[in-house]
């Protein structure tokens, strides 16, 4: 969630404003859905890396960095259903739950970009 969120951060400050307001708040959602996983889980953090894919260039390709991070956000989404499906504790459920949903809208926002 964190390559996620700082890809779509990045790739905010190199489209129009309007859309990059959006995206902005797409990457916030990221950063919520990994505060929620590291508030019920604290070693989550030490348990992944924390990988940055760079800056965009000057001659940036906005359609082929929005596949990537909406890639990123197909392989999350991927991860978390069979944990909610193979959870017995409602609070893991909800938390899993409320992920997919910050995880899903930051997916939709970003996936807007794709030709």
């Amino acid at each position: 969630m964190y390559t996620g969120g700082t890809a779509t951060c990045d790739l905010a400050a190199h489209v129009p404003l309007v859309v990059g307001a959006e995206l902005t708040w797409a990457a916030m959602s990221l950063r919520w859905a990994r505060d929620e996983v590291e508030h019920a889980h604290v070693e989550a953090p030490f348990a992944s890396p924390a990988l940055e894919l760079g800056e965009l260039g000057p001659d940036h390709d906005t359609a082929g960095a929005s596949a990537v991070v909406v890639q990123l956000c197909d392989e999350i989404l991927e991860r978390l259903t069979p944990l909610a499906a193979a959870s017995l504790d409602p609070a893991e459920v909800g938390l899993t739950d409320l992920v997919a949903s910050h995880v899903r809208g930051a997916r939709s926002a970003v996936a807007e970009l794709l030709p």
